[in-house]
């Protein structure tokens, strides 16, 4: 049940079988990069969610999309917070009690999950704003809304038994309390579908049809512009084709790097279940080596939206390069 939270160091402590040569030396780099990363990762993908976040409330109309990205910032942020936590609290040894085992696995797992299926959301979103333009108005702020808690209670069902499975020992730390091997591997292909093959396969599945739909018909730009006249001059009709076409881009460009980002921990995940080692050997250690590596990118994928936006998004960019206030001393100046 290791669906990107369960990145445990603990296995490899302490062996006490026979270790070949070069088999230290792997595990070593490996332990390394479990203790640091997600500092480094917090590092930057703290900052930039807080950017990202400012940066879509300076905009005039939040939006559908600005919403779903707003959504997306603060999901991403409690998930370093939490996961960081609960790392740091079992690793010094701290009681937690089991409550604390339990809300910090539920949550630990259930965020980052949530968190690519709001990637889900915006591009099933745009997907149907492509391919239904004329009834695009009919999916507003609020059914993004009611979308989003819809998601999310659907999502944290799933994720419910980790409330009773995990527990606590002074000694032990957190730990699953049960020995029902089947229940734990259908939790954990459940749980590692939910976050990375399911969203896997509607991301590239939905851009694969709006990106059809755009070089095969031309459909996006002419319903644009028809929306955009039907209670507006051609020069809103052209600024609106331009924000959408710059939403089509910061999109794709997200879906892209989820995909690359989280396919490696896809591709271990089903080695995993195949790969059969004898402990203590190289590949043994060459097995955790590139299970820490999976790890690093599917966690750096949540910190790193807001870069995507800057580099992708030309109205975004703007608007995080503003100067604070700028706008209200215009409107001063522009009254006097």
């Amino acid at each position: 049940m290791a669906t990107g939270y369960y990145n445990n160091s603990s296995y490899y402590a302490n062996q006490s079988w026979a270790i070949e040569d070069g088999y230290e030396t792997i595990i070593n780099i490996g332990y390394a990069i479990n203790k640091s990363y997600l500092w480094v990762i917090m590092v930057f993908g703290l900052p930039g969610n807080m950017a990202a976040i400012v940066t879509i409330f300076r905009m005039r109309n939040l939006g559908s999309f600005g919403f779903f990205v707003v959504l997306l910032a603060v999901i991403d942020t409690l998930a370093f917070v939490v996961k960081l936590l609960n790392y740091q609290l079992v690793a010094r040894q701290v009681n937690i009690y089991p409550v604390g085992c339990k809300l910090g696995f539920f949550l630990g797992n259930y965020l980052i999950t949530y968190s690519n299926w709001i990637l889900v959301m915006m591009a099933v979103g745009r997907l149907i704003a492509v391919k239904f333009p004329l009834k695009v108005q009919n999916f507003n702020y609020k059914s993004s809304v009611v979308a989003a808690v819809i998601v999310g209670i659907i999502l944290a069902l799933p994720y419910l038994p980790i409330l009773w499975i995990v527990t606590f020992h002074p000694r032990r730390g957190c730990f699953i309390n049960t020995n029902t091997t089947t229940i734990l591997s259908l939790l954990y292909w459940t749980h590692i579908c939910l976050y990375g093959f399911i969203p896997f396969v509607i991301l590239l599945i939905s851009n694969v049809m709006i990106a059809q739909i755009i070089t095969s018909h031309f459909r996006v730009r002419h319903a644009l512009r028809q929306i955009a006249t039907m209670n507006s001059t051609s020069i809103t009709a052209t600024r609106d084709v331009s924000i959408q076409r710059q939403i089509l881009v910061l999109l794709f460009t997200t879906t892209f790097v989820f995909v690359l980002f989280t396919f490696p921990l896809c591709a271990y995940t089903v080695a995993d279940a195949f790969w059969t080692i004898q402990r203590g050997t190289k590949e043994d250690a060459i097995k955790y080596l590139l299970q820490q590596i999976a790890y690093v990118t599917c966690d750096t994928n949540h910190a790193i939206n807001f870069y995507l936006y800057f580099l992708s998004a030309r109205k975004f960019r703007a608007k995080f390069l503003q100067r604070p206030f700028s706008s209200s001393r215009r409107r001063r100046s522009a009254r006097i």
